[in-house]
């Protein structure tokens, strides 16, 4: 246990819900990867829980906390919060992607370093409407009601009709 319920882990698990303090205000949004939790409030984001992979965008200092860390280096205002295995995506109202964490298969950025410390731009074709974080991939549907999907694609779970994983996004094929 990482403190990826809001709970210090020297208490041991919680065995009923437990109310995460720390948020500087109610949250909109909340989702949980493995060892980590996200929420989008109405002025920001904040992680808790384990920050192995920098999943928190955390310093590296930060091997993980039960108290909220509120992430910096976002370019926009979020709409949506999606938190993956070890990696983390937001949606800006621009439509723009953004993510961080984990990098094993390109979840984060197709290509780049195997962790990723501070919100990075996805390249996508056009503007998302909606994202998705997954165990080791991501996905996004896009205004154009394509969706485009980066990372590992082992087992074809990228939706293009191969199994390589690629070095940028691809679209799915219908």
């Amino acid at each position: 246990m990482n403190g990826q319920v809001g709970r210090d882990p020297s208490l041991g698990p919680a065995p009923v819900p437990v109310e995460v303090e720390g948020l500087a205000e109610p949250a909109l949004e909340v989702d949980a990867g493995s060892e980590h939790t996200c929420a989008r409030t109405a002025t920001g984001v904040w992680c808790w829980g384990s920050n192995s992979l920098r999943q928190l965008a955390a310093p590296s200092t930060v091997t993980a906390s039960y108290m909220p860390v509120e992430v910096t280096g976002i370019s926009g205002r979020v709409v949506e919060v999606e938190a993956g295995f070890v990696h983390t995506c937001v949606r800006l109202d621009t439509g723009a992607v953004e993510c961080w964490g984990g990098n094993p298969w390109g979840q984060v950025t197709p290509g780049g370093a195997s962790t990723v410390p501070t919100p990075t731009a996805v390249t996508l074709p056009s503007a998302s409407v909606e994202v998705s974080a997954g165990d080791a991939h991501t996905c996004a549907r896009l205004d154009t009601d394509e969706v485009w999907c980066w990372g590992e694609n082992v087992r074809g779970q990228l939706g293009d009709g191969t199994t390589t994983t690629p070095s940028m996004p691809v679209r799915v094929m219908w």
